[in-house]
């Protein structure tokens, strides 16, 4: 990362049962860093299993930030996983997700991001609890 003039530093915890398959990536600003040191996973890999990976995209050219998104397939072929984040030059970082498909409720993601320049944000994938049975009160 050294002398990128901003960053983000993604991390995914996958706590479902179900692997992600990557799909696709992009950067509208900034790059890709492939050789993060501390990356168990970068997108473009095999399936992310139960677990956590992480990776970084950075800036690329002079007073420039970061925004690029990463797309996964969960197992059942039709449930999509969509992260986004950005980094600005100017401003603060802030990141997104949604989850597509015919699974989606059964998920839900936190989502956690620091709020400096060279930022690090946190997705949290798990599944969504049951709801607990209702009872009357008057009974």
């Amino acid at each position: 990362m050294a002398g990128a003039f901003r960053s983000m530093t993604v991390i995914v915890s996958n706590e479902t049962d179900t692997e992600l398959f990557f799909l696709d990536k992009g950067a509208k600003h900034g790059i890709w860093v492939d050789a993060f040191p501390v990356a168990p996973f970068i997108p473009g890999g095999s399936a992310m299993r139960p677990g956590e990976g992480a990776w970084r995209t950075e800036s690329d050219g002079f007073l420039t930030g970061t925004d690029a998104w990463a797309k996964y397939r969960m197992e059942d072929g039709a449930t999509h996983f969509i992260m986004g984040w950005d980094s600005p030059a100017k401003g603060d970082p802030g990141a997104g997700y949604y989850l597509e498909g015919p699974k989606a409720e059964q998920y839900e993601v936190i989502n956690i991001c620091s709020a400096e320049g060279n930022a690090t944000c946190r997705y949290i994938l798990r599944e969504k609890a049951a709801a607990l049975p209702t009872t009357d009160a008057s009974e």
